[in-house]
């Protein structure tokens, strides 16, 4: 057994720095990576002890602090960088354009698909102090004061910046959030936001 060493090590990804991994959930080989150079985000198959394809040059203008796959559909992958922008990603064309970006409007710390519903991605701000979430499905027009129509929900409790979050397994929208400010808030959206009419 060779305890504590790894069985492959990819030293070339980013010498800048890795942020995040995050593996496939329906797969057992396939994981994505993001770094500190604006363009690493790359897929990775355990089968081969490669990279396998990587987002082009010049889409994320600075480091990739998080990548997330969604739980019901393994193509999809979101990333989220310093600048604030929240870029999806369908892995068979990766080297093409994002299907989708979102503006958190500050640096994304960490983002987070919820896991009971499949459209909904929470995002933390790492200097704002704020967690949005964002419903991909919503095609409207942006609400008042909003930028998106995407954008469901914002939670402005914490006084300085999001560090991490997680979704509650059992609770659909239970959610809790932990900042610089030493305060940990487990919350939800009140039930007028996440069920309308």
């Amino acid at each position: 057994k060779n305890i504590g060493r790894p069985d492959w090590n990819i030293t070339s990804f980013d010498s800048e720095g890795c942020n995040d991994a995050n593996w496939m959930p329906l797969h057992d080989s396939i994981f994505a990576a993001s770094g500190e150079s604006a363009d690493s985000l790359a897929l990775f198959d355990t089968r081969t002890k490669k990279e396998t394809s990587r987002i082009r040059s010049g889409i994320h203008k600075s480091g990739i602090n998080a990548c997330k796959f969604n739980y019901s559909n393994n193509m999809l992958l979101a990333s989220a960088d310093n600048d604030g922008k929240i870029n999806m990603w369908d892995i068979r064309n990766l080297s093409q354009l994002p299907i989708m970006t979102l503006d958190h409007g500050s640096s994304v710390s960490t983002i987070e698909w919820n896991p009971n519903e499949h459209a909904v991605l929470a995002s933390a701000g790492q200097h704002d102090g704020l967690v949005k979430l964002w419903d991909i499905t919503q095609d409207e027009k942006p609400a008042e004061g909003s930028s998106s129509s995407k954008l469901l929900f914002v939670h402005a409790g914490h006084m300085l910046g999001v560090n991490d979050l997680s979704w509650d397994l059992h609770d659909p929208w239970l959610i809790s959030s932990v900042s610089n400010d030493n305060s940990i808030h487990i919350w939800k959206p009140a039930a007028n936001i996440i069920q309308p009419g």
